[in-house]
């Protein structure tokens, strides 16, 4: 009732969750209700400033604040229900709405161009923006893998197989996300999250599943899993 009948009053839902978690405190879904409501707070900024051609920057810097707390707020959910799958969902779900967001904003920003950015174009170049991008979609990757552990040999749920599919549009054509993952290696102090991304990047092409990826494939991310070991075996 929160999130649905109030999603354009987001000031009095928030105060709504945070009176739920006052009174009961270990309930796991007032914490997940406080995350959905910054979420489709943050996806409505996001949605009202698309008319003003904002730059990814700009639209990072002015729903970051709500992404955070809705970060934390299903961190907390996942605490309180280890065994729940939604808070994982939830937070898969705004990674690749976020996302999403900042193509849109480049495209709108090169539309004079005539260029159709993607995700690898802004992760290419550099800056605040590709290192939320590479940071957070290691985080829908990880939450996705804990959603398929949790389901163990159950048959994948709709909402699953249907977030998955997206986080697999996201990254478009992985051949080239891939490549932009290799060009990163070494660039900068710290290869270790592009590692990952890469790593993501291999196993996502062989449509998550271990038994379709090509052995060449599966050594590579031996290598990149080992390196990050070498460099921080905590």
């Amino acid at each position: 009732h929160i999130i649905y009948r109030m999603r354009r009053d987001f000031e009095i839902a928030l105060q709504c969750a945070d009176r739920a978690i006052e009174l009961d405190r270990h309930e796991m879904v007032h914490y997940h209700n406080k995350g959905q409501v910054l979420r489709y707070w943050a996806k409505d900024i996001i949605a009202n400033m698309q008319s003003a051609r904002p730059s990814p920057v700009e639209l990072l810097v002015a729903v970051r604040d709500k992404v955070d707390e809705a970060f934390v707020a299903f961190q907390v959910a996942h605490t309180k229900a280890p065994e729940s799958r939604y808070p994982h969902i939830s937070r898969i779900q705004l990674i690749i709405e976020m996302s999403e967001g900042l193509i849109r904003a480049a495209a709108a920003q090169s539309q004079l161009q005539g260029s159709t950015p993607t995700l690898q174009d802004l992760i290419r170049a550099g800056g605040s923006v590709a290192q939320w991008l590479q940071s957070n979609i290691v985080v829908a990757e990880d939450d996705l893998q804990s959603v398929r552990y949790m389901r163990a040999d159950n048959d994948p749920s709709y909402i699953e197989k249907k977030t998955e599919a997206d986080l697999s549009r996201l990254y478009g054509d992985f051949e080239n996300v891939i490549s932009v993952w290799e060009s990163l290696l070494g660039s900068d102090g710290e290869s270790a999250p592009v590692r990952r991304n890469l790593a993501n990047a291999y196993y996502g092409r062989s449509q998550r599943r271990w038994e379709l990826m090509d052995p060449n494939n599966l050594e590579r991310i031996t290598e990149l899993m080992d390196e990050n070991l070498a460099s921080d075996p905590t």
